[in-house]
């Protein structure tokens, strides 16, 4: 082995052969059938079953050259056979044979690993939203489901928030989409400050950002969404086309389950009970957190219109 260029690695043994096989990788063994304590068979059962991160080329070399010896031998996962006496000349041959394979699966591995990774990747950006860099629709229809059926299940609870930022619409007029988007990110930035690391935002749609609550009651929840529009309206702005910096602000909506769902059996109410609650917050003012519980019915029926604003005493102007 040496002659032909190769590292050889003596083993008097099977045992010593699989700690060194253990903790090396060797791509090529070349193996008596019998030896001391177990043989060589066993080795390369061993060595095929452990299933180690590369791949193994197992050359029997034996005087045992029935054709029943062969087939226990393939059998056992061996690769090549060559019998005793051998040539050194078509023992150089099998092992360029056997190099020739061990690399075409090393960079056939290789390969499926990076192939492997891409989808990983694929499959992650799948699931965020690319413009605020939090979970899409689809992966809060995915994390709701999951959440409810587990409430549902084992007699749990969660809550929901629904943020929508007040006034988008004037910011985008105002400093035009970029900037808006900027915003966007920047809310988005700020909401993950206030949540706890086991809730999760994700971006539902236009301006409106919902939060998961897992094992959180109405009350504890209001206490989250309280933090969230804390965290926004202290967040500072400043655009390039801005006079000054400045603020915005978020109306939040909160419902629980089971408490404010009449049935068990979907999520879809918890929802549009915390929309319609953000939508209350929105016609009390603005800049609030409003629950479910707190739902007024003297405004209950009104339209959500967005009455005229002072944009030079409330909101930034552009330069």
């Amino acid at each position: 082995m040496r002659k032909f260029g190769y590292v050889a690695i003596e083993c008097p043994d099977a045992a010593s052969a699989w700690k060194v096989l253990e903790n090396e990788a060797i791509p090529i063994v070349l193996t008596d059938w019998h030896m001391p304590g177990e043989d060589g068979v066993s080795l390369c059962r061993r060595i095929r079953s452990n299933q180690l991160a590369y791949y193994t080329y197992v050359i029997f070399v034996t005087s045992r050259s029935q054709h029943e010896d062969l087939l226990n031998a393939l059998s056992a996962g061996a690769d090549d056979l060559i019998a005793k006496p051998f040539d050194p000349a078509e023992l150089r041959a099998r092992l360029i044979v056997a190099e020739r394979i061990v690399n075409l699966e090393s960079r056939l591995r290789a390969a499926a690993d990076e192939l492997r990774q891409r989808n990983e990747d694929l499959d992650q950006k799948s699931k965020i939203d690319p413009l605020m860099g939090i979970g899409n629709r689809s992966s809060f229809e995915t994390k709701i489901r999951e959440v409810h059926t587990n409430a549902a299940a084992h007699g749990g609870r969660y809550s929901l928030v629904m943020c929508d930022v007040d006034h988008f619409k004037h910011f985008n007029d105002t400093f035009g989409h970029q900037a808006g988007d900027e915003i966007l990110r920047r809310i988005a930035d700020a909401v993950q400050l206030g949540i706890r690391s086991s809730d999760s935002q994700y971006r539902y749609g236009g301006e409106e950002i919902i939060i998961v609550l897992p094992d959180l009651n109405l009350a504890g929840a209001k206490r989250v969404a309280e933090r969230v529009r804390r965290q926004v309206a202290g967040a500072e702005f400043a655009l390039e086309n801005a006079d000054l910096p400045f603020h915005v602000t978020i109306s939040c909506g909160v419902a629980s389950y089971p408490d404010q769902a009449q049935t068990r059996e979907t999520h879809t109410e918890v929802i549009e009970r915390a929309d319609s609650a953000m939508y209350q917050a929105k016609r009390q003012g603005r800049n609030r957190v409003v629950g479910w519980d707190e739902r007024r019915s003297d405004i209950a029926g009104q339209p959500d219109a967005e009455e005229p604003i002072d944009c030079s005493s409330q909101l930034p102007s552009r330069r």
